[in-house]
């Protein structure tokens, strides 16, 4: 009770502060926080009322990654309405709300900020039927006043790790909070069995990308000149960088420069508009990175790639013989699911204890998590053919997954 009125207080101390973020900090910082303070006005004016016997869902995603894992279950759900339902989803990430392709009927705001008068507000104009968060923040003041106002919430695709906060002692009013939901998915049984322990049900049901990830791949289409370049060479695809892996990569190509001439590189940043990873640095011994995709398609002769362009990614990772994904060097990880679900082996940086689905990829033989490159690019690019049996058995593993998950879905809603 203490710390639930010490985090009160804080917001009411300092959540005015938050308003000079509107002007200063990153753009992206900026962004974040000019569409939290004028979330409520969105709902006020930009969401019409509902209809007669409509329901209104709300979705909360972190981000676009939190958005994908929860399409599985609104596609379901709204595939199974008599009355078109309204879809509200709130994003705290402006990556999610600025990219996320939202379904029919579907509205986007960004999340308020945990300040209880700011919450009850939000709360009281979106009026929702159910709502549904997804994979993790859990805010406090959200969570408790869904329950106050008596609207039952789902917890989405989530994960919990013996170390997650509201397991620890000081985290008792947020383990209440969760404990209200009315139903929790979880991914993995460890998750089911860590909840027990604090006398939370849960049901498992998988990792809903890995049944997103086969989708979208069955939907993706590379464009054809950049088909072309790639089948010239056996390809290896960096998706999602960071100057972290870049830089190991141009260390390999600058030590076995024969070796790394037989392939294709396409690297694919987790920022694009980022500058090349030469430009500024002493890095000319490595040689010239190659060519920017949104310059010029990539001649015959030229064997590394900047693929500068959103969306082509999880196109072209069909297309390649090996990835890495970026991620793993203290920046998270991000989405192994694409690299693996079209028959790549993957390699990531060796940090991955948020990540638990890395893990058990690599003890299945899938993934490797390294910190240091070269041995393992090595093997791979000498032995091709062991690396591309190592991506199709991911590949098979990966729709074994998602026909468990749609299942378990199956299984999930006819419950309720």
């Amino acid at each position: 009770m203490i710390l639930r009125t010490l985090y009160r207080f804080a917001w009411y101390l300092f959540g005015p502060v938050l308003h000079l973020g509107k002007w200063i900090g990153s753009a992206k910082s900026k962004k974040q926080i000019r569409g939290s303070f004028r979330a409520l006005q969105e709902v006020q004016n930009g969401i019409p009322p509902k209809k007669e016997g409509q329901k209104r869902y709300w979705v909360h995603c972190a981000s676009w990654g939190e958005f994908e894992m929860a399409l599985p279950l609104v596609d379901r759900l709204q595939s199974t309405e008599s009355i078109p339902s309204q879809w509200v989803f709130s994003f705290f990430s402006p990556s999610g709300y600025e990219n996320a392709a939202l379904p029919k009927n579907s509205y986007r705001v960004y999340l308020p900020f945990d300040h209880p008068i700011w919450v009850s507000r939000f709360q009281s104009a979106l009026q929702p039927d159910l709502a549904i968060w997804v994979k993790y923040e859990f805010w406090l003041h959200h969570l408790s006043q869904l329950q106050l106002a008596g609207t039952p919430f789902w917890i989405w695709n989530a994960s919990f790790r013996p170390n997650h906060f509201i397991f620890q002692s000081w985290a008792k009013p947020w383990l209440l909070a969760v404990s209200a939901a009315e139903k929790i998915a979880v991914q993995r049984e460890d998750d089911r069995q860590w909840l027990l322990k604090y006398k939370l049900k849960a049901q498992v049901l998988g990792d809903a990308r890995a049944f997103q990830t086969r989708k979208r791949l069955a939907q993706a289409q590379a464009p054809g000149e950049l088909a072309e370049w790639i089948r010239l060479r056996p390809t290896f695809l960096l998706g999602s960088s960071w100057p972290e892996e870049e830089e190991r990569l141009m260390e390999f190509w600058a030590r076995h420069p024969e070796l790394s001439q037989s392939w294709n590189w396409i690297i694919a940043p987790h920022n694009p508009s980022r500058p090349l990873p030469q430009e500024g640095r002493a890095l000319d011994a490595y040689g010239p990175f190659g060519v920017k995709y949104s310059l010029a398609d990539p001649r015959p002769d030229q064997n590394r790639l900047w693929l500068d362009g959103l969306g082509l990614l999880r196109s072209l990772y069909p297309l390649a013989q090996a990835a890495a994904v970026g991620g793993g060097f203290g920046r998270g990880l991000h989405n192994v699911y694409e690299a693996l679900a079209a028959g790549c082996a993957v390699l990531c940086g060796p940090v991955t204890d948020k990540f638990p689905e890395a893990a058990a990829f690599e003890q299945d033989g899938f993934l490797k998590r390294e910190l240091h490159w070269e041995p393992v690019l090595l093997e791979w690019l000498q032995n091709p053919q062991a690396i591309q049996d190592r991506g199709l058995a991911a590949a098979q593993a990966i729709q074994m997954q998602a026909e468990r998950y749609q299942n378990a879905l199956n299984d999930f809603l006819s419950q309720n």
